[in-house]
């Protein structure tokens, strides 16, 4: 899975894309403080905020079909926290504050949306350094925003490994125990391969910095490229084959 997936309307022409990402973070900021600070008493300003989100959507080329599938992922957090907030005799207060407190929960989630699927990552998070963000978290986060979907596509490969490997039908309770040891050998995984794309980048003259991306190839890094591309081809190659083409390795 590809991580634009996550966000896939960044990259479109509409004006809110064209608007400069400050802007951008700055409106969706103070519409969120103005929520957050919302008595309920005003509660129909939380819905005036939440449909100028939908229409900047819709500016932005946003389908409705997707704020929909997104606005479906907070209905277990509701749930939970209606349980927790709620009880099993809910007072009127209690419902209010439940009822406010979902609706800054969806505002926030549509702000968002608005901000990454109208601005590149990478421009955002060049934004963010411009503002003083530490070099180590925008390192992390877009890492972490590149790297999620190869998560996500190495659970799906170890899921289906598991179930070409079971003929009987799965109850749903082995459903969650497969789930459970999927997660565990994906988490064993991802550690290994974290480890494999450090050296990578280490090999490749980055630092652990910001802007260590777009220095250079270093010399010592250009060396060791070499090294290890000699010990590859002398691993990968038999020695005979290469005798006989005349080839130095």
């Amino acid at each position: 899975m590809s991580p634009d997936l996550l966000a896939p309307y960044s990259g479109g022409e509409s004006c809110c894309h064209k608007l400069p990402p400050a802007t951008k973070i700055i409106v969706a900021g103070v519409l969120l403080l103005v929520a957050v600070f919302l008595p309920f008493e005003r509660w129909p300003l939380l819905g005036v905020i939440g449909c100028l989100a939908w229409v900047g959507h819709a500016l932005a080329g946003v389908p409705a079909g997707y704020l929909v599938r997104r606005l479906l992922l907070l209905v277990p957090f509701l749930l939970a926290l209606g349980v927790g907030m709620l009880g099993l005799a809910p007072r009127p207060d209690q419902i209010e504050r439940f009822a406010l407190v979902a609706g800054r929960m969806t505002v926030a989630l549509l702000l968002s949306l608005w901000v990454v699927n109208t601005t590149p990552l990478v421009v955002l998070v060049g934004q963010f350094r411009q503002w003083g963000l530490p070099a180590i978290l925008a390192s992390i986060l877009l890492l972490a925003w590149r790297y999620v979907g190869v998560l996500f596509d190495e659970l799906a490969r170890v899921r289906t490994a598991r179930r070409s490997r079971t003929l009987a039908p799965v109850s749903w309770w082995g459903e969650w125990v497969g789930l459970g040891q999927a997660l565990a050998m994906v988490l064993i995984r991802a550690l290994d391969r974290a480890e494999q794309v450090h050296q990578a980048m280490e090999a490749r003259g980055w630092s652990g910095g910001w802007e260590s991306a777009t220095v250079p190839l270093r010399r010592a890094s250009a060396v060791g490229a070499v090294v290890s591309a000699r010990v590859v081809a002398s691993t990968v190659v038999p020695s005979h084959v290469v005798e006989r083409q005349g080839v130095t390795v």
